[in-house]
């Protein structure tokens, strides 16, 4: 494994720790807004910057989109001296091998009524991995139309284990049952 390959997957680790609830378009989004504001520095200028010197001129550059998970972001790339492949050829190397990985490793979005733990997130990748013999990126959803139960949409279907789904199929089967 190359270093820069090394470094990709703890970009996307991180990509996908922070922004978990986020679609792959989504950040693909988020990458080439900090890629865009930070290509006016030359690399090397913000190479040789300390990594609390990265954070501040990354803020700058970015201080009108700035929210709590990009200043998550901005943070993890910093402490972690991932900044370079946000510059120069690294940046299209990374997103082509973001993009290769999301092909190869389908995405599923998992929704329930409540925010899951850490923990059961885990868990619930690690029991679809397993199910389907590869990594896969979940993404999870609150959504209040999910009454209880989840829903799951994955390789263009969906599986819906909801109890409003639920409750709709009985009632039908016994209005079939009474006409």
């Amino acid at each position: 494994m190359t270093e820069s390959t090394n470094q990709y997957q703890k970009l996307e680790n991180i990509l996908g720790r922070i922004f978990n609830q986020s679609q792959f378009e989504d950040i693909l989004d988020i990458l080439q807004t900090v890629h865009l504001r930070v290509s006016i520095v030359e690399r090397q200028e913000l190479l040789d910057l300390t990594p609390t010197k990265q954070k501040e001129l990354l803020n700058d550059l970015l201080e009108d989109e700035i929210n709590g998970s990009l200043t998550k972001f901005i943070d993890e790339l910093t402490e972690n001296k991932l900044v370079s492949v946000l510059v120069g050829e690294d940046y299209n190397l990374f997103v082509d091998y973001l993009i290769k990985d999301n092909k190869e490793n389908p995405e599923m979005i998992f929704s329930s009524a409540i925010e899951l733990s850490n923990d059961f997130k885990t868990h619930l990748k690690e029991i679809f991995e397993r199910k389907c013999r590869r990594k896969v990126r979940l993404v999870f959803v609150v959504d209040s139309e999910v009454v209880a139960g989840f829903v799951c949409k994955f390789l263009g279907k969906t599986y819906d284990f909801s109890f409003k789904t639920f409750g709709s199929q009985l009632i039908l089967q016994n209005i079939k049952k009474v006409l």
